[in-house]
């Protein structure tokens, strides 16, 4: 994110160079996409971790949030980009089919970044660094059983955390069903599916 703030986008009219590529189709375009249960969990885990963000949800809020009222609370604030934030937001775009061309699921990431590595005679990325990010949680995910009203502040973070499919009931499935119907519905993820 930093460098491509930092040096992309601090660029002479890296905006409308942007646009007029998108428009003109002179490059292939790719987006990276992640199954709607795994990464409505990702984004509850990221608004703990983050002040900014967790007073964007859920103001004020200092005896911890569980993930049944993180959804509630995304339902009443909006999914859209312009209402809440991009880690959380929708990850359909209205008519965004009209520029991209490919899309890269991010359960199959080392597979398909290969695949873009062989196509463009791209040197090989760096999968350690890319794969072991600090941001990631899901080694610390071990712990099994029904999360999905359990209150959790930023102090468990040091510890084990539940696994995604623990944060499931039949309540909060249907929550990120209904939230994120476009995004299963766009990018052919299986609803039933919590893998």
């Amino acid at each position: 994110h930093l460098y491509r703030m930092e040096v992309y986008e601090n660029k002479e009219n890296y905006k409308n160079e942007i646009l007029k590529q998108l428009l003109e189709r002179k490059k292939d375009t790719y987006k990276l996409i992640r199954n709607p249960y795994k990464r409505a969990v990702s984004s509850f885990l990221a608004t703990l971790s983050n002040e900014i963000i967790m007073n964007e949800v859920a103001p004020n809020n200092r005896e911890g949030l569980s993930f049944k009222q993180f959804l509630y609370n995304v339902k009443n604030i909006g999914i859209s980009r312009d209402l809440i934030n991009s880690h959380i937001a929708q990850q359909y775009i209205d008519e965004e089919e009209f520029f991209i061309e490919n899309y890269v699921k991010l359960e199959n990431f080392n597979t398909e970044i290969k695949y873009i590595e062989n196509k463009y005679n791209l040197l090989n990325s760096p999968m350690l660094n890319i794969t072991n990010s600090s941001h990631h949680m899901s080694q610390r995910m071990v712990e099994k059983g029904a999360f999905a009203d359990h209150k959790l502040t930023l102090e468990p973070f040091n510890k084990p955390l539940p696994t995604y499919e623990s944060f499931y009931d039949k309540e909060t499935k249907d929550l990120v069903k209904e939230l994120f119907k476009e995004d299963f519905e766009k990018y052919k993820y299986n609803k039933e599916d919590l893998s």
